[in-house]
């Protein structure tokens, strides 16, 4: 291509391209076809020789080329921004407008776009003046580097990815209309094997589900990988379904065991609520249940009351271990005697609220200690400082409080 086939004149190929893209702009099939055509051609090489050189891309015009409007790089044009433009992937994916069974059939288009796909992201070579350029080995996962194409549709995401509709190339009918099944397939691969995050790095297994959300169309491409594909492949894609599958019981599992929002809310509020509770009460043993929960249970209680009343215990005490009750007298957690007081219900009534805040007030009493000292020090510092000669020009006895009062005296002596 010369000095023709830099980034620039790339990005004149891509824009001129979409441009064309969308039935609305009022192209008609075959102006379509002519151009996907033509991009391959350039893409290629122009169709020159043995010494062909392949073009240079931005690596902005890559989404671009892929998305359309959708992608950042139109966001951020202000040729692009005002207009409407379809991606390949759109393109891949444009219904029929014959269609009326809810757009279950492609435009005829369609299957030229997603043949320019599956070139660009299984078939793109890199040449210079004939020759392949190698691509490098990823060192943590030991794969070869995907093409520019390739690491860019393998970054999209789940939706932008359902814009080229892939259950319909998969399930359709081998006729103008039916899409492109077997170039479809190959680009499923690509996707479920070689899905990334949208950092362009690290590594994120797709779903087949999300890329073929009818049961019909995972069972065409499953006959397809078996018929078509290598055991190579096979196991690969085996792979990553298993890895997704894995990461979605993981999910569902942490989702189980960890707490929800409403109930973290609810933990929070009661502990934070301090009004009314029970602190003791959390501390008592309660009876377990009998099975089948017969009415005696309330008889059992109401004839252990009365025998607690002949022997001459309090209702306090009951509940409290033998250890908590010297000499009659209840004994409440922090060893005191509770003799004649009932047991606290609200948690300013305890004992541990006072002790709080007993220290609260010790606290408060040592602070204003220390501050009351750390005053009169600065005071008896200042006044030191007052007294004496910074300076050293007099002897120990001068004092500058008395300059003041015998200022005339002084001007006298200095004159």
């Amino acid at each position: 291509m010369g000095d023709n086939a830099g980034p620039d004149r790339s990005s004149v190929e891509v824009k001129a391209l979409l441009r064309k893209l969308d039935p609305k702009s009022g192209s008609s099939h075959k102006d379509r076809v002519r151009l996907l055509n033509r991009f391959r051609n350039y893409a290629e090489g122009g169709g020159r020789g043995g010494d062909v050189t392949t073009p240079e891309f931005y690596d902005d015009d890559l989404p671009l080329l892929l998305l359309g409007s959708q992608s950042p790089t139109a966001l951020y044009d202000d040729e692009l921004s005002s207009m409407h433009l379809y991606g390949l992937l759109q393109a891949c994916g444009c219904a029929s407008s014959h269609d009326s069974k809810d757009n279950h059939q492609l435009k005829r288009s369609a299957r030229n776009a997603m043949n320019l796909l599956k070139f660009l992201v299984c078939d793109f070579v890199d040449k210079v003046k004939g020759r392949p350029v190698p691509l490098e080995t990823d060192p943590r996962t030991g794969q070869k580097e995907l093409n520019g194409f390739a690491h860019a549709l393998c970054c999209c995401t789940a939706t932008q990815l359902a814009l080229m509709k892939a259950h319909l190339h998969v399930t359709g009918e081998n006729d103008a209309r039916g899409g492109a099944r077997d170039d479809c397939c190959q680009v499923l691969v690509l996707l479920i094997t070689r899905h990334l995050a949208e950092n362009g790095e690290t590594p994120q297994p797709l779903g087949i589900d999300k890329l073929l959300p009818t049961a019909a169309a995972r069972k065409s491409f499953d006959t397809w990988l078996m018929q078509n594909a290598s055991k190579a492949t096979q196991k690969a894609v085996k792979r990553a379904k298993a890895e997704t599958d894995g990461k979605k019981k993981k999910e569902k599992k942490k989702e189980r065991t960890s707490p929800s929002k409403e109930n973290k809310k609810a933990s929070i509020s009661l502990d934070d609520d301090d009004e009314d509770v029970d602190v003791l009460g959390a501390f008592g043993k309660k009876k377990k249940k009998k099975e089948g929960g017969s009415p005696k249970g309330g008889q059992d209680r109401a004839s252990a009351g009365a025998s607690a009343k002949a022997q001459g215990k309090q209702p306090e005490e009951r509940g409290l271990s033998p250890s908590q009750r010297k000499d009659g007298k209840a004994v409440g957690p922090g060893g005191a005697a509770e003799a004649g007081q009932p047991q606290p219900t609200k948690w300013a009534d305890s004992t541990l609220a006072d002790s709080k805040v007993d220290d609260l007030l010790h606290t408060g009493e040592r602070e204003r200690q220390q501050t009351a000292k750390e005053k009169r020090r600065l005071e008896e510092e200042k006044r030191r400082l007052a007294t004496r000669d910074p300076l050293h020009l007099r002897n120990k006895d001068f004092d500058l409080s008395r300059v003041q009062e015998h200022r005339v005296d002084l001007l006298q002596q200095a004159i």
